[in-house]
């Protein structure tokens, strides 16, 4: 049994919302943790900026593809299944990716408790944005006209 046209295009629609606010929270969460290592000195903070710099140009790129993804939604929708596909592969790769750096950061937080709960605390918004992008980009790239 095949879907109704309104259903396919709310699936695109679906994808293309989860897959914004994805990155806005990226963004948002990555300035936080930005402004947080800017105030601290400590030596630990470190690798929060680079993973902060990371987490910038990841959820830039992010936010591109997002906007493309926005861009193919209505008009296009017959031509231009392969173009909606591709940017649901970018938005797929940019979220396993940010998920791996995630990991690599809990990973790196887990010596030591109180920079664990830390972690915890200035990533979980990342967590949560790479999710929905996560799910966004599957919407985009399963999506059939």
């Amino acid at each position: 049994m095949s879907q109704q046209p309104e259903a396919r295009l709310r699936r695109l629609y679906m994808a293309n919302k989860l897959s914004s606010i994805g990155s806005i929270i990226i963004l948002l969460n990555t300035l936080a943790v930005n402004v947080r290592a800017a105030a601290s000195t400590q030596g630990a903070y470190d690798f929060i900026n680079l993973s902060a710099v990371i987490g910038l140009v990841m959820s830039g790129l992010a936010i591109y593809f997002s906007i493309r993804l926005y861009k193919l939604y209505p008009p296009a929708t017959l031509s231009d299944v392969s173009a909606i596909r591709r940017t649901g592969m970018v938005l797929l790769i940019l979220s396993i990716i940010g998920l791996f750096i995630i990991g690599l950061i809990f990973i790196h937080a887990s010596f030591n408790f109180i920079f664990l709960i830390l972690m915890i605390l200035l990533w979980g918004g990342s967590f949560i944005g790479f999710t929905l992008l996560l799910i966004g980009s599957i919407l985009a790239v399963m999506w059939k006209p």
